[in-house]
């Protein structure tokens, strides 16, 4: 049935298995590294625009009316810093850094830190609630920018979801 030309000898079997999975690995590691090191640059005139709308969007959030929680122009202000936080750059700081920042990772709560220029940051705060209708995730983004050489608050945005 297999021709000469095609089949794999079963002592050259290791051999050929170490070498596709080593391609393979270097591939992902190639990938993970590119996804790392590009990322589009935020200019400073977007990022005060982005700071407008947030302004706007927490006005307008304060005047809905409703039960409904969060409101959903502070839904529209999360989903406008998750994507301003993936044009950013993730960091690793220490826990005494991460908290000027209101990242605390402990109990039901993870947070990360994103680098969006130098002198911005979004951080991303899941918090896992239970209560009597059941479990879920409360996600909030916020907005931190250096101003005089402190970080300062300059928007936030909530979010609800089942993972």
């Amino acid at each position: 049935m297999f021709k000469a030309d095609y089949y794999i000898r079963p002592r050259c079997l290791p051999i050929v298995l170490s070498l596709t999975l080593l391609a393979s690995a270097s591939f992902r590691g190639f990938a993970a590294e590119m996804a790392r090191t590009v990322k589009t640059s935020v200019a400073f005139d977007l990022l005060a625009q982005i700071e407008k709308e947030l302004a706007r969007l927490n006005a307008q959030a304060e005047k809905e009316p409703g039960p409904e929680w969060p409101r959903p122009s502070a839904r529209v202000a999360y989903l406008l810093l998750a994507g301003l936080a993936a044009q950013g750059s993730l960091l690793d700081l220490p826990d005494r850094d991460r908290l000027s920042f209101g990242v605390a990772t402990h109990g039901g709560v993870q947070g990360r830190i994103f680098e969006v220029t130098p002198d911005a940051r979004v951080a991303l705060v899941d918090r896992w609630i239970q209560d009597k209708s059941g479990s879920y995730v409360q996600r909030g983004a916020e907005l931190f920018v250096r101003r005089a050489g402190k970080w300062v608050s300059t928007g936030k945005g909530t979010a609800i979801g089942k993972d």
